[in-house]
Parts: structure tokens; sequence; C-alpha cells
């Protein structure tokens, strides 16, 4: 298992601002932010997921874990039919399946596509993918690819998370980023 980076007291200070959706006048981001990404509660799956984690990030609240359960709570929320998954952590792949078992999963990129998670880095010069909703993994190593994600013409609202970054396409709002401290 990839070990993520610890969140140095800085950037939390600097993310503190828009902490639980504070300073946030969007009421869509308010909701997406109190009601997805800071959801305390169980759900239906959390139990079966966690015996799958290994025994030292089961013990603990460690970051992983967090993760691990926002990209199932983000899952959740999109109810997407049809996702792709670009990366290679299983336990992801098992936590986001779990959360939309009827959805028609591909480890490759085709259009149309309501939910993607992309934990590798693009390679240059490929096109980016167009969905609802796009999970960046591992921002400390794909910046780029959320970045050049924030910049496209089909996106609305960006959440930069430190480790993870959501992209929403598609919305009939006005543009918005985020940076949220989770």
């Amino acid at each position: 298992m990839k070990r993520l980076p610890v969140l140095p007291p800085w950037i939390w200070v600097r993310r503190f601002r828009q902490r639980c959706g504070y300073g946030v006048h969007s009421p869509f981001a308010f909701d997406f932010i109190t009601g997805v990404i800071y959801e305390r509660g169980m759900f239906y799956a959390f139990k079966e997921l966690d015996a799958l984690l290994p025994g030292h990030v089961r013990t603990f609240n460690l970051r992983p874990r967090r993760l691990l359960r926002l990209l199932f709570r983000l899952a959740n929320y999109s109810e997407a039919r049809k996702a792709a998954f670009l990366g290679s952590d299983p336990l992801a792949l098992a936590f986001m399946k779990a959360a939309i078992p009827q959805a028609e999963w591909s480890t490759e990129y085709t259009e149309p596509t309501d939910l993607v998670y992309l934990s590798q880095p693009m390679a240059e010069g490929s096109p980016l993918p167009q969905a609802k909703m796009i999970i960046v993994d591992d921002l400390l190593h794909n910046k780029a690819a959320f970045e050049a994600l924030k910049k496209d013409e089909h996106t609305t609202l960006s959440f930069d998370l430190y480790d993870l970054g959501i992209i929403m396409q598609g919305l009939k709002l006005n543009i918005a980023h985020y940076i949220v401290n989770f």
C-alpha cells in the first residue's frame, strides 16, 4: 500500500478558511462539502470494506481509510451508470464498486462516462476525460492533470482536498474552484 504524505501544518492553516464549507457561498458546493466530503455517518458497506484493509490501517483512523471512505461516498453521490477506473489501487476500486454495484466499470476511458477515477499520470498530449465527476487521486504526482482539468471548458466546479481533486463538469452553475481542508 502506498504511503501518503503527512499534511504539513502550514498547508492545514492555509486551507482552514473553507473547512466544513465556511466561506463557500454556493448552496450546491456547500451541500457537497458538508454532505459528502465531511459526512460522518456509517454507510451500509463500511464494515465489510474495512475488513479488506490491512490491520494497522483498521486499528487507527489513518488517512488511507479516510480517503477510501471518501471515494465510497463520492461514487455513491455520483450514482454513475458507467464508470472508468484509471488506476492500480485494488482497495480504491473495491470501495468505489461497493458504492455503485449497478455501474458498468471499465479500465479504459470511453465516452460517455459518468464517473472517472484517475490515479496514474496522464500521458503527454492525451485527451482529457469528460465526465459528470472526475476524481484525481494522488495530487502530489497528478497536479498537472488536475490543473488541466480545472481549465477545461466543461468544468464547472473543482475541489482541491490536498491528496485528492474532484472535478464536476456540465453543471449549470457559476464556475468556482475551492480549496478544502480535508
